[in-house]
């Protein structure tokens, strides 16, 4: 009984999993300057007198309070150059340059904080650890305990908020280049798709399920 019971609830949730539905949620833009890390006293846009016009060093906060628990696919788009000026070479966003955090909440604290999100959550994924870029042009090292690369794939969304940011030694002089920078693609940033069970399909999966212990305990109760 007790194999049966687990061979149709498996089945009940990969029928479940079968009418799951992906919604692409589009492209949010990333500052090539926007970090969630620590940053040197210097490395500010209003700091550094080399600084594009734009020039941001906040991350993009992206709200994902309605699809926590389901599964994202993080993107990557565009590309950057890691200075600024007509000849700079734009390299392709990529893991290289881009990392995620999910937290609790909006809240950043100020740049010269090693752990800017109080409320960073795990993803279940390795931190970003081994990145020539965690150590700041004044030396502190800006590792910290939740990031990750992106892109990443099939990702369970742990928190209200996904924070992305570029990942750099010295973020402010970064740019998008120009349309004469080789490689120049005139934007960065990352696209989202949502997989989310169908309505109709998670509350058959819930009955289902309730249907299935009810007939074990009267089962039982027999016996």
């Amino acid at each position: 009984m007790k194999t049966t019971l687990s061979f149709i609830v498996a089945a009940l949730v990969g029928a479940s999993g079968a009418n799951a539905t992906t919604i692409d949620l589009g492209f949010f833009a990333v500052s090539p300057q926007g970090t969630f890390l620590y940053q040197s006293a210097s490395d500010s846009c209003g700091a550094y007198a080399g600084v594009v016009a734009g020039c941001s060093n906040s991350p993009t906060f992206i709200n994902l309070s309605q699809y926590v628990g389901d599964t994202i696919t993080v993107t990557d788009v565009g590309g950057l150059c890691v200075f600024s000026g007509t000849s700079c070479q734009v390299y392709p966003a990529s893991s290289s340059y881009l990392a995620g955090v999910f937290s609790n909440s909006n809240t950043l604290l100020a740049v010269n904080n090693v752990i800017r999100l109080p409320g960073e959550v795990s993803s279940g994924l390795p931190n970003i650890n081994n990145n020539p870029n965690l150590t700041s042009s004044d030396g502190t090292n800006t590792t910290i305990p939740d990031d990750f690369y992106l892109p990443v794939t099939n990702l369970v969304v742990a928190a209200p908020y996904l924070v992305v940011g570029t990942l750099d030694s010295f973020f402010s002089d970064n740019s998008l280049g120009t349309p004469s920078s080789p490689g120049y693609q005139g934007d960065f940033g990352v696209d989202i798709q949502v997989t989310t069970p169908e309505p109709g399909s998670a509350a058959l999966l819930l009955t289902g399920v309730a249907g299935l212990l009810a007939f074990r305990r009267k089962f039982a109760k027999r016996a």
